[in-house]
């Protein structure tokens, strides 16, 4: 995988989570129920932020394995 390639990648994830933490999807959590005790907003912003980081862990994972191998 080439520089250009990965950068491209790397562009579509952001672009994907931007929009997970716009305004209208954002806007479906901002309930005054919370779920298990905590507010629907913060853990919603958690969870997505916890799987934007995964998401790019696993992916540069992957790249320096495909790297080593060549």
């Amino acid at each position: 995988m080439n520089l250009r390639e990965t950068v491209k990648r790397l562009v579509i994830i952001s672009v994907c989570f931007i929009l997970l933490f716009n305004y209208p999807v954002i806007s479906l959590f901002n309930t005054t129920r919370p779920f298990l005790g905590i507010p629907a907003m913060l853990l919603y912003l958690a969870i997505a932020w916890a799987a934007f980081l995964v998401v790019l862990v696993v992916f540069m994972q992957n790249r320096s394995k495909f790297k080593r191998r060549k």
